[in-house]
């Protein structure tokens, strides 16, 4: 009932009505609703975002898992030309030049452009907003950015690139650079 007393005293006495005094409580409480409303609004927005984070983040690490075989054969390809004594980027290009000849070189290209496509799907994704950077450094890990993409795949794209335009294209090594100083 102090309620009730306090919204009188603010009231002229010639307008002083039980009835503005009920409209006054009414838009009061509706105010309070619509504010607590707001609040819990908020808050399911942020628990709707962090849910669809955790989803994507799940997506990025399970579609990398996947390609665990081929990138097992772009490393095989590493090893097998470090044991003979061979670069493997020169080996990979001899390949190209020759159209793959051989089932290994058209295993590896094969290998190389799934891997290839993954990073790059990610980039895409990122630069249009539906990815963020801190995510993607959550999801995969320093050595899926620098060993995997950086050390592996991207110097036989680059040859790939050269032969396909005439020139490397640097963009998805600039992107993953920069995101590799994101890690600690």
């Amino acid at each position: 009932m102090g309620v009730y007393h306090w919204l009188r005293s603010w009231s002229a006495p010639e307008h002083q009505t039980m009835w503005v005094e009920f409209q006054t409580i009414g838009t009061l409480l509706a105010f309070l609703a619509a504010a607590w409303y707001a609040v819990l609004t908020r808050r399911l927005l942020r628990e709707t975002s962090a849910q669809r984070q955790t989803d994507l983040a799940l997506r990025l690490m399970e579609e990398y898992d996947a390609l665990r075989a081929a990138i097992q054969n772009v490393q095989e390809w590493h090893l097998e030309s470090a044991a003979a004594g061979v670069n493997a980027v020169e080996r990979f290009r001899e390949a190209l030049e020759l159209d793959f000849a051989t089932d290994d070189s058209k295993l590896v290209d094969d290998s190389r452009f799934k891997v290839s496509r993954f990073f790059v799907k990610v980039r895409k994704l990122s630069l249009a907003g539906f990815l963020d950077r801190r995510l993607i450094a959550a999801a995969l890990s320093r050595a899926a950015v620098e060993d995997v993409f950086l050390g592996l795949i991207d110097p036989l794209d680059q040859v790939v690139s050269c032969r396909h335009y005439g020139r490397p294209n640097i963009t998805d090594r600039d992107f993953y650079r920069d995101l590799a100083k994101m890690y600690p």
